[in-house]
């Protein structure tokens, strides 16, 4: 499937808006395409990157105006928006680095407990407990394990990420081979190694640079 978005996002009214909150947008619109109006009941996997390259390590974690606070506001907003379906989608969030972390419990629909389970997680600790490299192939099969535990559900992981990275062949046929689709945001330099792995698992996949 092609990027989305066929011109850039600047050129659209709906974007006219200062960049801060730029990829809080792309994050949204993608995520609400998942929301399933109309289809099967969904199970969604979201894999939040939280790698160094998100935050700015000399100021406060998670602080406004970085690329992991854009994720999560983006997250949060779908999550709530998600509630106002007939049959809501069970969401669980990780996060990921160089290792990979669930953010929530288990998958769930209920906003509230979700968003609370959310910020609990989010924390300075979790720079010692990921690390900060980029290992997006332990976060695609860690997402196709938990996944492929669900029956009753159609299965989409959604990466979230903010730089390209190589994908090994292997996660992607797992990824096949259990029905999960792959679908991705990421927000800077695209990554033609991630769409091509959002196409070969029929997953949807958008990119934009905030940086302009």
């Amino acid at each position: 499937m092609t990027n989305i978005y066929r011109r850039p996002l600047w050129l659209y009214p709906l974007f006219q808006i200062p960049l801060i909150l730029l990829g809080i947008c792309l994050i949204l619109a993608v995520l609400v395409w998942l929301l399933g109006f109309g289809r099967p009941q969904v199970a969604v996997a979201i894999a939040l990157d939280l790698s160094a390259s998100t935050y700015d390590i000399d100021t406060q974690f998670n602080a406004p105006g970085t690329i992991m606070y854009q994720e999560i506001e983006a997250v949060k907003a779908y999550v709530d928006k998600n509630v106002s379906l007939k049959q809501p989608n069970q969401i669980q969030i990780f996060g990921f680095a160089s290792g990979v972390r669930p953010l929530t419990r288990s998958f769930q629909t209920d906003n509230e407990q979700i968003k609370q389970e959310l910020d609990q997680a989010i924390q300075p600790s979790l720079i010692d407990i990921l690390g900060g490299g980029t290992e997006l192939n332990l976060a695609i099969s860690e997402g196709t394990d938990v996944l492929s535990q669900i029956s009753d559900r159609c299965r989409e992981l959604l990466i979230v990420s903010d730089g390209a990275v190589v994908i090994d062949p292997r996660v992607i046929k797992d990824a096949q081979e259990n029905n999960v689709k792959i679908n991705a945001i990421i927000i800077g330099t695209n990554s033609l190694e991630i769409e091509q792995a959002t196409q070969q698992t029929k997953g949807i996949y958008g990119s934009c640079n905030i940086m302009g």
